[in-house]
């Protein structure tokens, strides 16, 4: 049983180490340009509970066009 936890508490080190911020994996791609990237982003930024940058990046995203972000920035905007 030790065991079983001193694993579980091993795993759950690396799984929060390996994703520092929220949305890091899209930041190359956002800073880029890339709508797609930039609305994940602001998605991850809004499930992390940073409303201004979740903002910041919705709106790059609304701004090339990114439906989805439209409505994101619509909800954050209400929050």
């Amino acid at each position: 049983m030790k065991l079983l936890l001193a694993l579980m508490l091993f795993m759950t080190f690396f799984a929060h180490a390996a994703d520092p911020e929220p949305g890091s994996q899209y930041l190359q791609a956002a800073e880029a340009g890339d709508r797609r990237a930039q609305y994940f982003l602001a998605d991850s930024w809004l499930s992390y509970g940073d409303l201004n940058k979740a903002e910041y990046w919705a709106q790059k995203a609304a701004d090339s066009g990114d439906a989805d972000a439209c409505a994101l920035l619509a909800q954050i905007k209400i929050t």
